[in-house]
């Protein structure tokens, strides 16, 4: 049995995302990777959310520009 990762996101709709019955076709794609996790999302609204530590705020993580080397930069997020 995998190990619980508990996602705790201001994004409320992802509660709803693996019990939807109607999906895009990237979203089934989404959906049939994510299933190999045990992931437990809760909403969490984003008002009472703390200041931003540096787990939410890598620098490396999102892109700064479009159609740089993102992807090559961070393979593993691609």
């Amino acid at each position: 049995m995998s190990i619980p990762i508990n996602i705790i996101t201001n994004h409320k709709n992802l509660e709803y995302f693996c019990t939807t019955k109607i999906l895009t076709c990237q979203q089934a794609h989404w959906s049939e990777f994510l299933s190999q996790f045990h992931l437990i999302i809760r909403f969490h609204p984003g008002k009472l959310g703390t200041k931003p530590d540096a787990l939410t705020r890598c620098w490396d993580v999102y892109p700064k520009e479009r159609n740089t080397g993102y992807a090559t930069v961070n393979p593993h997020n691609f």
